[in-house]
């Protein structure tokens, strides 16, 4: 059974300039308290009325918006709506390790989000951006609420976030949210995409575009912080392996040393040996000989002599047979 992956949506009001240029700055990533990847920030994608190198001026945009229907907004009124579009991570997983993201999923899905904007809101749309440098790819899209406003002599246009994406009342407005949840997820089928629950069924409150963000941000930099807590365990851990290393070549060199001194330790053993043999053999064959002879005299005299070397030769064999080389050890601490 396939993954389901989900469309994802979420509108904010701009209310105010500061607003816009919050949005700015966050495009072109001088806001520190984002969480982004700088090395990534260049895959980033930029609209405004076409697809621009770099990153728009939100308030330019907007700007350029009402000055192309003619419109002036009303004081402290909302500018315009920002829209945060994405799609179930998993989505967009890579299929193998040679990237962040698969882009043959990527530019498709970007190409339909802003085609269906475009449809919905002609000649609204006055920037849009696809962020890649961060944990999903996800899009902001800055939407000017025109709408046609009809008296009993004149038609023209007007400014206003309650008339596009609100409504006179609670109600109204959060059908309209519905509305838009169900228009998006249509749009995003063809792609595999499909609607969650409404939060009608779930219960579930309404989450934020800046709870939405700072929700992803903390995961990112969760993800972030246990990535960086393996790498320094993994470099530790290739530390104390190799500590081991260098404890167990010294112990193979102190092992070998003392395998190489009882090999001499022995052969001096069984040369000692040899020479008491041969002096006990030298004598018998002189006293044989000659019992009366002076130096068979002389070998009798030393005969104390030759009993204590013979008893340091048993000593050291016995001291030779208690001495026990260290085993090996191949196994880590």
């Amino acid at each position: 059974m396939s993954a389901v992956h989900y469309a994802i949506l979420r509108v904010e009001r701009v209310k105010s300039n500061a607003d816009l240029d919050g949005a700015t700055r966050h495009g072109r990533r001088a806001d520190s308290s984002t969480h982004f990847d700088p090395e990534r920030s260049a895959f980033n994608m930029h609209w405004a009325a076409g697809r621009v190198t770099g990153p728009v001026d939100w308030a330019e945009a907007v700007q350029a918006t009402f000055d192309r229907f003619g419109v002036t907004p009303r004081k402290n009124a909302p500018l315009a709506a920002d829209f945060l579009v994405a799609a179930s991570p998993e989505y967009f997983s890579p299929l193998d390790d040679t990237g962040h993201f698969n882009m043959e999923r990527v530019i498709p899905w970007a190409e339909a989000v802003l085609a269906a904007f475009h449809e919905r809101y002609p000649r609204m749309v006055a920037a849009a951006r696809l962020d890649l440098d961060e944990g999903s790819p996800h899009m902001s899209i800055c939407v000017v609420p025109i709408y046609t406003k009809v008296t009993k002599r004149t038609s023209k246009h007007a400014v206003s976030y309650r008339k596009v994406f609100g409504g006179e009342t609670i109600s109204a407005a959060r059908d309209n949210m519905i509305g838009l949840q169900d228009w998006f997820a249509e749009k995003m089928a063809p792609l595999g995409l499909t609607r969650g629950v409404p939060k009608r069924v779930t219960g579930r409150s309404h989450e934020s575009h800046q709870e939405y963000a700072r929700r992803h941000r903390a995961s990112d930099e969760a993800m972030e912080r246990a990535k960086a807590d393996a790498e320094l365990y993994a470099a530790q851990l290739q530390e104390r392996v190799a500590e081991f290393d260098i404890r167990l070549a010294a112990l193979h060199a102190q092992e070998a040393l003392l395998k190489t001194n009882l090999r001499k330790a022995t052969q001096v053993l069984l040369d000692a040996t040899k020479s008491h043999e041969w002096i006990k053999a030298a004598v018998s064959t002189l006293e044989a000989y000659d019992p009366h002879a002076p130096v068979v005299a002389i070998l009798h005299d030393k005969q104390e002599v030759f009993d204590k070397h013979l008893q340091r030769i048993s000593r050291l064999s016995a001291d030779l047979d208690n001495i026990e080389p260290p085993a090996s050890s191949t196994e880590h601490p």
